[in-house]
This record gives C-alpha cells, sequence and structure tokens, in this order.
C-alpha cells in the first residue's frame, strides 16, 4: 500500500464508522438509526489527532511503515525501488476467533496454514500486552476494618478501549490472597462458564467504589438497547445506548463536535475519575478504588489487578445461541469447544501487612501526614490510647509506645519512607499508613 495514498487516518474511516437502521421487535423500520461503531470518530476526538506533539495516524499502529523500498512491478528487476510503503498487519485485539480459524482450517477451508495464523497471534497478543493499557495498582490505607486500594488504568490506544464491534468488553480482575495463597477477596472471577462471577443477568452498572467481590465488578462495555429499553445484542434491533464506558482515549473530550457519535452513557458520566485527573478532562484514565472488608485478617497480603479483554463474552452470545439454525448451530459448537477464554492486558501487584484488623475499630486522626520531621499527632476522641506500634512495610517493629492518654505524639524513624502505625485503644484497634518524607 503506498504511503502516500494510504497515511490518512479518514482512509480508515469509511469501513469503522458504521450506522445500523433500527427496527422494532416485529422488524418494522422505525426510521432512526444507531451508531454500532465509531472508531474513527473516537480518534478525531483524541490528543493523537489534536495535538500536534502526539499526532499519529490509525496506519501509524494498525499499518507499520516497511524499512526498505521495494520494487512493487512484477517481473520488472530493472525499476527503481520505492517507498514508503505500509505492511498489511491490520491487527486489533480478536485473539480467540483467529485461535478458532487456525483450529479447523480444513473444517472452514481455509487457505492460511498455521504458521500464518502464527504469526498473526503473534503480533495480535503482542499489541495487547505492550500497546493497550497500563494498570498501577496503590494500597491506601486501612480504616477501621476496611483495607482500601486504587486500581488506575491507563488507555494508550487512539480509540476507545474495546473499540469496534460491541460484542467486545474489557473488566478488572482484582484479587487478595493471604500467605499461604488462599483468596481473601476476588472482584471479577471467571467461572467455568467464561462467564464473570457477580455480573447482573441485563448489564454491570460502572463503579467508582466496588465493596462487594461477589457481586460487583468492573465491566467496560457498551449495552445496546432496543425500542423497549431492554438489552439486546442484535445490531439492527439497537435503538439507543444503555451503557457506554468503555475507556476514551488521550484528549477526550465532552466538547469535541462529534461527542453525540461515541457519547460516555451512564454512570460513568458522572464518575469523577473517569477520564479525569485532578478536575481535568482528556486524561484517557479511570480509577476503580477497592474496599476490601479484612477483619480479623493478620499477616502479608497479595494484591493483585489486572486488566481482561474478551472479545466475544458467552453473555453476548445468548440472543443469538437461542436460535435453531445450522450455521448458528454450528459456530456454537466451535465456540464452546474452543472457550472464550479473556486475554490479560496489563497487570499490577502490591503487598500489604495487616495487623489482626478487628471490627468497628476506633476513628482516629493522625497529621501531619505526609511529615517532614516525623512528628505526628494521634487523636483518639474520646477513647483512651492504650499502645502504639511503629512498623517498616516489611513487616518489622521499630518501636512501642504506651500513652494512656487521648492524645499522644509519634516520631516515627529518621530514614525517609513509608511506616505502619498500630494503634489499640480503650474501644479498638486500628492500622494507619504514615509516611516521612
Amino acid at each position: 500500500v503506498p504511503h502516500q495514498k494510504f497515511s490518512q487516518s479518514e482512509s480508515c474511516a469509511g469501513c469503522h464508522t458504521l450506522a445500523t437502521h433500527t427496527a422494532d421487535l416485529e422488524g418494522n423500520w422505525t426510521g432512526s438509526d444507531f451508531i454500532e461503531q465509531a472508531t474513527y470518530h473516537e480518534w478525531l476526538n483524541s490528543s493523537y489527532n489534536n495535538d500536534l506533539t502526539l499526532q499519529k495516524e490509525c496506519q501509524g499502529c494498525h499499518m507499520p511503515l516497511m524499512d526498505e523500498p521495494i520494487i512493487v512491478a512484477s517481473g520488472y528487476a530493472f525499476l527503481p525501488p520505492r517507498q514508503p510503503y505500509r505492511q498489511h498487519w491490520l491487527v486489533g485485539a480478536n485473539s480467540f476467533m483467529l485461535e478458532l480459524m487456525k483450529n479447523r482450517i480444513p473444517e472452514l477451508g481455509i487457505t492460511a496454514n498455521e504458521s500464518h495464523f502464527d504469526v498473526v497471534l503473534n503480533r495480535t497478543l503482542n499489541s495487547l500486552h505492550n500497546e493497550t493499557a497500563l494498570v498501577e495498582l496503590t494500597a491506601d490505607e486501612v480504616t477501621g476494618d476496611t483495607a482500601k486500594y486504587t486500581v488506575k488504568i491507563t488507555n494508550k490506544v487512539g480509540h476507545k478501549l474495546p473499540s469496534g464491534y460491541p460484542a467486545r468488553r474489557a473488566y478488572v480482575e482484582f484479587v487478595m490472597t493471604d500467605e499461604d495463597g488462599n483468596e481473601i477477596f476476588h472482584s471479577g472471577k471467571l467461572t467455568a462458564g467464561f462467564e464473570v462471577q457477580g455480573q447482573n443477568a441485563d448489564y454491570e452498572p460502572h463503579y467508582d467504589v466496588i465493596t462487594d467481590d461477589e457481586n460487583e465488578v468492573q465491566i467496560y462495555e457498551m449495552v445496546m438497547g432496543d425500542v423497549l429499553g431492554n438489552v439486546t445484542t442484535v445490531l439492527e434491533r439497537a435503538d439507543h445506548m444503555i451503557k457506554d464506558n468503555r475507556f476514551v482515549p488521550l484528549g477526550f473530550t465532552v466538547n469535541h463536535p462529534s461527542y453525540d457519535t461515541m457519547a460516555v452513557v451512564g454512570s460513568a458520566f458522572n464518575d469523577p475519575n473517569f477520564n479525569h485527573v485532578d478536575g481535568i478532562e482528556g486524561s484517557g484514565t479511570d480509577e476503580v478504588h477497592y474496599h476490601v472488608p479484612v477483619t480479623g485478617i493478620s499477616g502479608n497480603v497479595t494484591v493483585t489487578a489486572r486488566l481482561m479483554y474478551q472479545s466475544l463474552p458467552p453473555k453476548w452470545n445468548a440472543e443469538m445461541f437461542g436460535v435453531d439454525n445450522p450455521i448458528i448451530n454450528a459456530f456454537e459448537e466451535m465456540y464452546w469447544e474452543e472457550g472464550p477464554d479473556p486475554v490479560e492486558v496489563a497487570a499490577a501487584e502490591t503487598n500489604s501487612l495487616l495487623i489482626d484488623v478487628e471490627e468497628n475499630a476506633m476513628f482516629f486522626r493522625t497529621g501531619p501526614n505526609p511529615t517532614s520531621n516525623g512528628q505526628m499527632m494521634i487523636d483518639a476522641g474520646s477513647d483512651v490510647i492504650k499502645l502504639i506500634s511503629i512498623y517498616n512495610m516489611e513487616g518489622k517493629l521499630i518501636e512501642t509506645i504506651k500513652p494512656n492518654a487521648q492524645r499522644s505524639k509519634v516520631l516515627l524513624p529518621y530514614a525517609i519512607g513509608t511506616y505502619l502505625l498500630d494503634v489499640t485503644t480503650s474501644r479498638g484497634r486500628r492500622v494507619e499508613k504514615v509516611m516521612r518524607r
């Protein structure tokens, strides 16, 4: 493909901007249209189009430049080589269908061989693992009987994530385990049927805070509604968007002229952390806060956050698989034989030390935190502070203090770093993470 003819993103827009006509449940056209995908418009509303320092066309990721000039006319070796040309990689993220086809080449009459599929699969997985998203995990504090963590996910691509065909979704798997590997908390657990545990029958709402691992999971997806407002996966029945909390690209703004074709829909629109950092729009990020009940838990715990991608989840296919048709039945058999496993896009891990967290531990104030000189004040209100233990982040006890008072001064070690204060009062116990800087 000559660079000068197909170097602009506009050449991609014809196929990656799709509006479908809406039909009612009887198959009658309503006269309305539904934006089934608007990947090109998502790119338009991004820094990769609007910021000259970051500008990048769709071809920059999906059709990389060749390194050397080539002769384009077969049998005319005397012609001078020309450049630049782009390669027909055109990979996205749907490794599941590539695997399904690779494993059924004779059955499907495919002319490509396994090695051809392997090349594309490697490119697809490399893109997913290295060029798609960044996951950051922060241990915040233990408040009362709850350990708090923040998962920040950054969209690295130049459009929504996921984009394109509306079946695709991403979700966060958040796991806390003890020193023996036993699960304490697991949101986003995959079931034996390749579904996400705890998701609602219709669709899962967008969360800012997750506290219940059995019933709450953060799923990034678009959900279509029919003329009656019910969830549908039949494209021609799609009348309006019920939910769209897919990650938006860097620089995305609600004030862009084409925003109506790729709006954020549902509770994500009011999430102060969605596409905002410090109140400024366009970050291309989202933060999910996990509040994990840890009553009675003591010792080191490992917390892992993973962003998982599933191109064709069972929930999407349920409506189609309910139709008895030879072609659909054949695909359903292949589908379950292959197994629609999700792909891990990115992950982060951290360790925390929990020290016998008791239920309804007392509320107390510490300050300043962080402290520049190591001095802090603990105020237990009407309770009496019985014992203060200072630990480093490796769990080593540094000092114990027995104030027997409602207020007490604490002097952290001289070394700059993060420490744990384990405070026992006449009413309970609390562990607080503090910093000397």
